[in-house]
């Protein structure tokens, strides 16, 4: 068993609370099981739409998903990334005039 460095704690909080919010250590694309040393963080608004840095706006994702996604728009439907999607519309005023951030 690896242990985590301390410099990786932050992000091991941050990856156990996705996991704990998702359901599972999976990716939330392709369903792939992932663990700390595999799993990335994936932006569900990405940055440069102007897309925040928070826990509300990530999902775990395996590298070739998250390569995949690069700054693309995710499609997911799913209720947690619809909320997001709504959330980083409201808050920050991203995406209406995009047409993907539909109203509640």
């Amino acid at each position: 068993m690896r242990t985590v460095p301390r410099s990786q704690w932050r992000r091991l909080r941050k990856v156990l609370t996705l996991a704990e919010i998702f359901g599972s250590w999976g990716c939330h694309y392709c369903g792939r099981e992932l663990d700390f040393w595999t799993v990335t963080i994936e932006h569900i608004v990405p940055r440069s739409y102007g897309g925040p840095d928070q826990l509300r706006n990530s999902a775990l994702a395996c590298e070739p998903c998250n390569q995949a996604m690069g700054a693309a728009l995710i499609k997911c439907t799913c209720p947690l990334c619809a909320a997001a999607r709504r959330h980083v519309a409201d808050q920050y005023g991203v995406g209406r005039a995009a047409g993907w951030a539909s109203p509640a």
